[in-house]
């Protein structure tokens, strides 16, 4: 690799000035910390003086709406650098742009989606497992779209 300063080789690029970007370890990062807020907010349910019974459908549900909306990440990420598509979602879409801002926006509307659902638990089980299906079907028609429009389908 050159030194700073000087002219790379022709024909390859400098990594420096390069950019080079993990595109899977910022999806796993997200992944991780979708999975700790959840976990986080779940606990915090239970910590309210009402004892809540553990339930694997919930955390399934839960857990495999995390990996569609890292999976969604990861897809648009693709599709937006390819230039195959654009961002739809008009709430998203100003912050399609930024991959750190997409994340966030992501992280955020995932968060907020499975503390919805953990509340709903409490009163309404089946909504709260209703609420899931419809949001884990959701995210996988999206996710497919995205890949279908990268070509990876």
């Amino acid at each position: 690799m050159p030194r700073r300063g000087t002219a790379a080789a022709p024909g390859t690029r400098s990594a420096l000035r390069g950019g080079v970007k993990p595109r899977i370890p910022l999806t796993m990062f997200v992944l991780l910390l979708m999975s700790i807020v959840a976990t986080g907010a779940s606990a915090a349910d239970e910590t309210s003086g009402t004892p809540l019974r553990r339930s694997k459908s919930f955390a399934i549900l839960a857990s495999t709406y995390v990996a569609l909306n890292a999976a969604d990440i990861y897809t648009t990420a693709t599709a937006l650098r390819s230039g195959a598509g654009v961002e739809a979602n008009p709430l998203v879409a100003p912050a399609a742009a930024n991959p750190i801002a997409f994340t966030a926006v992501k992280a955020a509307s995932t968060a907020a989606t499975i503390v919805v659902a953990r509340r709903l638990w409490t009163r309404h089980r089946a909504g709260a497992i209703a609420l899931l299906v419809a949001a884990n079907v959701g995210m996988a028609v999206v996710v497919a779209h995205n890949a279908h429009v990268t070509g990876a389908f």
